[in-house]
């Protein structure tokens, strides 16, 4: 009989999504925002030609693009979150519209994406979310990318948890 495991005890194998949606290198933003609509997502792994992951693109980076708000030095450091793009919008700022068919991904992703092995903890998983300020950090063994866990896996994890004390 197969025993279930507390959450001190999961690892990011455990609670982990396929990454099943991946973005090409190539892509111009506005073909990556339609794959964010279509598969309900806000973020995803971006591959090279060979498969490797170069990066990752979020919605985040897309608003900050087509609004023309400098995320500067916070993007660079991945220090930023949306609440932080948000915040530097003043409501009655005009804003410079620049359009996502113009941009490409390679331009617009984070090239020092945060990322742990499967067998890293949850707890470690769920830090470096709050360290990084990210909703997802991918699962990477041996060069090969295994899957993802995002902020709403480990929130499931933790709330069956609870259910169970």
């Amino acid at each position: 009989m197969h025993q279930k495991k507390t959450i001190v005890e999961l690892r990011a194998l455990d609670v982990m999504s396929d990454a099943t949606t991946l973005l090409q290198a190539g892509m111009n933003a506005d073909e990556a925002g339609q794959v964010f609509k279509v598969n309900r997502i806000t973020g995803a792994p971006v591959i090279d030609e060979e498969g490797q992951v170069v990066g990752v693109l979020s919605v985040t980076d897309l608003l900050a693009y087509e609004t023309g708000v400098d995320i500067g030095s916070k993007h660079s450091a991945r220090l930023y979150h949306m609440s932080d793009l948000i915040r530097t919008i003043e409501p009655n700022e005009k804003l410079e519209v620049r359009s996502l068919k113009d941009a490409k991904i390679e331009e617009l992703m984070t090239r020092n994406f945060v990322h742990a092995m499967s067998h890293t903890s949850l707890a470690a998983v769920a830090s470096l979310m709050l360290e990084r300020k990210v909703r997802r950090v991918l699962i990477i063994d041996g060069g090969r990318l295994m899957g993802i866990v995002t902020h709403t896996d480990v929130l499931k994890a933790v709330s069956r948890g609870i259910g169970e004390a």
